[in-house]
């Protein structure tokens, strides 16, 4: 029997696709997962978020974007999708990279993605945008300073 969450994402995400007890199985801890038609599921999803990135830009009488890329995967995914609902040639990637604290991977990675989908980057250390938080009166993390 499907779950709630299953249910939901049936509803939500593709109700033109009706999915049967087969089409999921029951993780060790209890919850059912999609697992038969994942391909169909994500692609629904992706072509989801893709016209409505599209409709947004619309809406917006806007063409182009600016997005920052981490070499994660959020930034990444996000990228990706900009690329495909306006076009690579309308998307700019900025990695922002703290030095002493960014790993160079990180930055390789986000320079090799953005070569892939054929955006323009823009490397930018921001070291000295963040210079006025160091006066808060708290210690911060690596992770704070890279997430400025």
């Amino acid at each position: 029997m499907k779950s709630q969450n299953a249910w939901i994402v049936q509803k939500c995400l593709c109700p033109e696709k009706e999915f049967t007890n087969e089409d999921f199985v029951l993780t060790p801890a209890g919850k059912n997962i999609l697992v038969k038609n994942c391909l169909f599921f994500m692609s629904t999803i992706n072509k989801k978020l893709v016209n409505r990135i599209k409709n947004f830009f619309k809406s917006a009488n806007k063409q182009k974007a600016v997005i920052g890329l981490s070499g994660g995967i959020d930034s990444a995914l996000v990228c990706s999708l900009l690329v495909e609902a306006i076009g690579k040639q309308n998307v700019t990637a900025l990695i922002l990279p703290f030095n002493g604290v960014s790993s160079k991977e990180n930055i390789q990675d986000a320079q090799n993605f953005a070569k892939k989908l054929g955006v323009k980057t823009i490397l930018q250390e921001i070291n000295s945008f963040s210079e006025p938080f160091s006066s808060l009166p708290w210690e911060q993390t690596n992770l704070s300073k890279t997430n400025t």
